[in-house]
C-alpha cells in the first residue's frame, strides 16, 4: 500500500509484551514514570503514519492487559496513549497472526481445516463498520463454528479428518451464498457433509 514509505508498515512482535508492566512499552508510560518522554512503540509510530498497516505478530503471546488495550483500538478505532492523548486509528489496517487456535483445533479434535479464497471473501462480506471486528467474529461463528459444532454433535467428523471450506452455488434462506464443509479423502476427493440444522435454529 505504501510502497517505499517505511513508516507505512509497523510490525509489533507481541512476544515482547508478555509481562504486565510492558503495557507501558506499547502505549507509553504515564506522566512521572520512567520513560514517559519516549512514548509508546505503537502510539508513537501511529502518530507519524495514521494510515499505516500494523502487524501484531503472534498476538496470543501478549499479556492480557495489552489485549485489553487492543479492544479499545478495534472497538472504537482510537487509542489513548500514556499521556492521555487520543490517537485516531480509523484509517489504519490491523493484521494479527496467531498459532493458538490452530494448535488447539488440532490437539483437541485432530482436525485440519483448509479453505478457498471465496470463503474469506464471503466472511469479509459480513463486515459492518458500526460493529467493527465483532461483526467478523459473529459471521465466522454463524457461518462456520455453528456448522462445525453441529457436524461434531451429529458424529459426521471422522477422527483425524481434513475439512475443506467452500462456497458453492447453493444459497441460504436470505439468498446469500452459503459456506459448506467437505471431508477431503487421502486421494484428494471431497465429500460434502450433510449437516442437519441444529434444533435451536
Amino acid at each position: 500500500m505504501h510502497k517505499d514509505i517505511k513508516k507505512g508498515f509497523i510490525r509489533m512482535d507481541m512476544s515482547e509484551f508478555q509481562e504486565k508492566h510492558e503495557v507501558a512499552k506499547f502505549i507509553g508510560s504515564p506522566p512521572g514514570y520512567v520513560g514517559h518522554e519516549e512514548g509508546g512503540q505503537l502510539t508513537k509510530q501511529l502518530k507519524q503514519c495514521p494510515n499505516a498497516v500494523v502487524l501484531f505478530d503472534e498476538v496470543d503471546k501478549a499479556h492480557p492487559d495489552v489485549l485489553t488495550i487492543m479492544l479499545q483500538l478495534f472497538d472504537e478505532g482510537r487509542l489513548t496513549d500514556g499521556k492521555g492523548k487520543t490517537i485516531e486509528c480509523k484509517d489504519a489496517i490491523f493484521i494479527m497472526t496467531s498459532n493458538a487456535a490452530s494448535d488447539e483445533a488440532k490437539q483437541r479434535h485432530n482436525i485440519t481445516l483448509l479453505w478457498e479464497r471465496p470463503v474469506l471473501e464471503l466472511l469479509a462480506g459480513g463486515y459492518n463498520l458500526h460493529y467493527g471486528a465483532r461483526s467478523i467474529k459473529h459471521e465466522v461463528e454463524r457461518q462456520l463454528v455453528n456448522q462445525l459444532a453441529a457436524a461434531f454433535e451429529q458424529e459426521l467428523l471422522p477422527k483425524g479428518c481434513t475439512l475443506r471450506l467452500s462456497v458453492d452455488g447453493e444459497q441460504e434462506k436470505d439468498g446469500a451464498p452459503a459456506l459448506h464443509l467437505e471431508v477431503v479423502g487421502e486421494d484428494s476427493t471431497a465429500r460434502k457433509l450433510d449437516i442437519h440444522p441444529p434444533l435451536n435454529n
